[in-house]
């Protein structure tokens, strides 16, 4: 675990950290709502996410595990007056365990002339679901995000449609955002957020087996 901080301390430092900016998770499988996480794709499992928020915004995400432990895809931004597309990739170094926290790099918004290189690291605080994240980026990320998860399971005796809900706070200098995430069976996902404490963002996830 130590040499993971550490390699976190000296990609900070290459990336020349001024400030701290939202990232562009946008509820895909993978990462909260804005800030990525370490987990990818499983080989050949494909997530589509669809997102509005307020003010006409639409986010589109498409990703694909391409090996174990490397995702790439594709991210389309429309805005009332324009419309933004960019291609991003993520790989897997660490998968988490009891001793040793889940570590990733990847990059996004290949394509748009300002890439954004991150570094990104999970531990579970326990075994009730509870998960804390924390990572550094250049371009569009410049700088600290963090976050940290919570699952809930409901029991098999229920007889519930909702398979698990996953709450969760994630932050960086210009936004604390919220969010929840309800697995309906083991391929859709509904995504509520707040992004600011605010402003409502609202989409679904589809995972493609």
């Amino acid at each position: 675990m130590k040499r993971s901080f550490a390699l976190v301390l000296v990609l900070g430092l290459l990336f020349g950290i001024s400030g701290i900016a939202m990232g562009y998770g946008v509820f895909e499988e993978t990462d909260l709502m804005t800030i990525p996480t370490p987990s990818t794709l499983n080989q050949g499992v494909l997530g589509i996410a669809a997102n509005f928020t307020e003010g006409n915004l639409f986010y589109l995400n498409c990703d694909i595990g391409i090996v174990p432990d490397l995702e790439a895809g594709i991210a389309i931004f429309n805005y009332p007056n324009d419309t933004y597309v960019s291609f991003r990739g993520k790989l897997r170094i660490l998968r988490e365990d009891e001793d040793n926290p889940g570590l990733a790099v990847g990059i996004q918004d290949m394509g748009r002339g300002n890439l954004s290189p991150y570094i990104t690291l999970s531990k579970s605080f326990s075994s009730a679901g509870v998960r804390g994240y924390i990572g550094v980026g250049g371009g569009n990320f410049d700088g600290i995000f963090g976050g940290i998860s919570k699952e809930f399971v409901p029991s098999r005796k229920s007889g519930s449609a909702l398979k698990s809900t996953v709450l969760f706070l994630e932050a960086d200098s210009h936004n604390l955002n919220v969010g929840a995430r309800f697995a309906i069976g083991s391929q859709t996902k509904i995504n509520f957020g707040l992004i600011d404490m605010r402003n409502w963002m609202v989409g679904v996830t589809f995972i493609v087996k």
